[in-house]
């Protein structure tokens, strides 16, 4: 999955897409539970940190850290996150560190593919692993980290699996048939570029004998070869009386190119509930209607991986705020947060806002809803 999302377009640009979708340019965090000025001061607080540079070795800031962990999850299967108290940082940790050759541990609980359950099949522990100087994986030195340590987020087919897969597993096959019908259709192509037209001369097969026997300079030089000249920028051919000569129909792109590529990109996008038009980010042959609902449809696709999100950031906040009320003197108190995501790119923006007005008056949403809706001030 790692090398398919380096080296295929298709394959990154779709999981681009998502991530784009799901996170854009981050959520907008909402404090409850204290006063107001106490709720502001937290909110101040934790903004400050998160768009600094909240990731322990100060490359990403929040909403950088966020499209990695989506991402990870997407192609890896999993991934964790480690929040080191010392520093207040967090610290990524890519799917294939989580992994050790052991199969129980010395207390006889299983270990499978670097994480220990107990018998209920509840994860007790993650081993993580690192690298040499040579980026060799070092899987006896892999360490024991307790569960209660570690934030895990694996993508789960099944309800017993612990170590995940990536979520776009199913289509890899697709996406190499995909693959090849653009690798053929280039090849057509690059064979085309080189073909203008065909002669069809009175007596072909004559030249043909000629040209299958001895090639040699001091032999006589066919008559083909002698109505021929290359002359740099193309090629010359001298006929005779009765040779017909036709244009090549270089038939580029082939005439269902297209319609296969979309047959392609439909069946792929079926995987994650991605509309052809959200795949390739056009609408020019979609109506109103049918793209406000593929855009309904594609929010309640992902809201899994929303929902998801929320409580990875509901952990980090926890955590950051514990520990803020320690060492950086925030007001202790029943503080709790919402997390309120940006609005899914609207089809028609004028006509998307009659229509929260009419479902505002209507009584079916309040203002407060639409605003959160649009990651807005909600106060």
């Amino acid at each position: 999955s790692q090398r398919l999302y380096r080296d295929n377009t298709i394959y990154r640009a779709i999981v681009s897409r998502i991530v784009d979708f799901i996170v854009a340019e981050g959520p907008s965090i909402q404090v409850r539970g204290l006063t107001d000025e106490q709720n502001k001061r937290v909110e101040e607080a934790f903004n400050t940190w998160w768009c600094g540079s909240p990731e322990i070795r100060g490359m990403d800031d929040g909403a950088d850290l966020l499209r990695q962990i989506v991402r990870h999850r997407i192609v890896d299967g999993r991934l964790a996150i480690l929040p080191i108290e010392r520093l207040g940082k967090l610290q990524f940790i890519t799917g294939e560190r989580i992994f050790t050759t052991r199969y129980a541990s010395t207390t006889g609980r299983a270990i499978d593919g670097g994480i220990e359950t107990d018998g209920n099949g509840t994860p007790t522990g993650y081993w993580i692993g690192t690298w040499d100087q040579t980026g060799t994986y070092l899987q006896e030195a892999a360490a024991a980290l307790p569960a209660s340590k570690v934030w895990y987020w694996p993508f789960r087919l099944r309800n017993d699996e612990t170590t995940g897969h990536p979520a776009l597993q199913a289509v890899f096959p697709m996406l190499h048939r995909l693959n090849d019908v653009c690798d053929s259709e280039v090849y057509a192509w690059q064979l085309l570029s080189r073909m203008c037209m065909s002669i069809t001369m009175p007596n072909a097969s004559g030249y043909a004998n000629t040209v299958s026997s001895d090639r040699t300079m001091d032999t006589q030089i066919n008559e083909f070869v002698r109505r021929s000249m290359d002359w740099g920028l193309g090629n010359m051919f001298f006929a005779e009386p009765g040779s017909e000569i036709k244009a090549i129909d270089r038939n580029i792109p082939g005439q269902n190119f297209e319609n296969s590529l979309k047959a392609f990109l439909r069946l792929i996008g079926m995987e994650i509930g991605l509309s052809l038009e959200f795949l390739l980010l056009i609408w020019s042959d979609t109506n109103y209607s049918s793209g406000r609902a593929s855009s309904k449809q594609v929010e309640r696709n992902l809201r899994p991986w929303v929902q998801g999100l929320r409580r990875i950031l509901n952990q980090i906040f926890e955590w950051w705020y514990e520990r803020g009320t320690v060492f950086d003197g925030l007001p202790a108190g029943p503080a709790y947060c919402q997390w309120h995501f940006a609005a899914y790119p609207f089809i028609d923006p004028q006509k998307e806002a009659e229509a929260e007005r009419s479902e505002i008056s209507g009584g079916l949403k309040t203002q407060t809803e639409a605003l959160r809706a649009r990651g807005k001030d909600r106060d």
